[in-house]
């Protein structure tokens, strides 16, 4: 193949490439530590761990529910805990390794930003493929001891960069074993946080991948 053929199919392939990372989660194609602030908003907001329920502005109701901001967060997830260090800014390793280092492989993790006590005043239903599951502890997010969002000596950065969302969060532990059986099988494509107020805040298992395995 002439030389300006070669050099032509290899600046095609690295245009690809470019792009391709470019676009591509930053969860599947970069470091951590090198994820920007617009990455771990990804994250936190638009990703496979993060679900919202929005059809409208707060207090205005749509087809029978009142609309909502409310979004749930799987904070067992490794990905979101390392995107809330990251965006937390914090210089404290034993901060860091307090928050990633912890074992959540009895238990998934829930968290509900902003706070919305109408749809969660009564801890919401984990459904599976039909099969329900009630939460086995619900408790208010407290800013002060939680191993991932306290940043005392940052003044808290983390939760003013954020608007203050994590301010009254809602904090909800499933099990992942009921009665010697894990409750997602290999079959499993999805999940269901269903409030209250029969709000539903899905979750597709198939795309919670971090790091090529099930994250959640």
């Amino acid at each position: 193949m002439p030389r300006r053929k070669i050099l032509i199919l290899v600046a095609i392939i690295a245009f690809a490439a470019l792009t391709t990372t470019a676009t591509a989660p930053p969860w599947q194609v970069k470091d951590w530590h090198l994820w920007t602030v617009d990455d771990c908003d990804w994250i936190l907001q638009r990703s496979p761990w993060a679900s919202p329920f929005h059809t409208g502005e707060a207090g205005e109701t749509v087809n029978g529910r009142t609309a909502s901001n409310a979004r749930v967060l799987i904070t067992s997830s490794l990905a979101v805990r390392r995107a809330l260090v990251k965006t937390s800014m914090r210089p404290n390793q034993q901060k860091i390794d307090a928050c990633l280092n912890q074992d959540f492989s009895d238990r998934i993790l829930v968290t509900v930003v902003p706070k919305h006590d109408d749809d969660f005043a009564r801890a919401p239903e984990l459904i599976i493929s039909g099969r329900k599951y009630s939460a086995i502890s619900a408790e208010t997010v407290n800013l002060a001891t939680d191993p991932c969002l306290n940043d005392s000596e940052a003044g808290n950065v983390f939760d003013l960069a954020h608007g203050g969302e994590f301010v009254g969060a809602l904090a909800f532990v499933y099990p992942r074993v009921v009665e010697g059986k894990p409750i997602i099988g290999p079959a499993d494509k999805k999940f269901v946080i269903m409030s209250s107020k029969h709000r539903d805040f899905n979750f597709d298992i198939r795309k919670m991948i971090y790091n090529g395995k099930p994250d959640f």
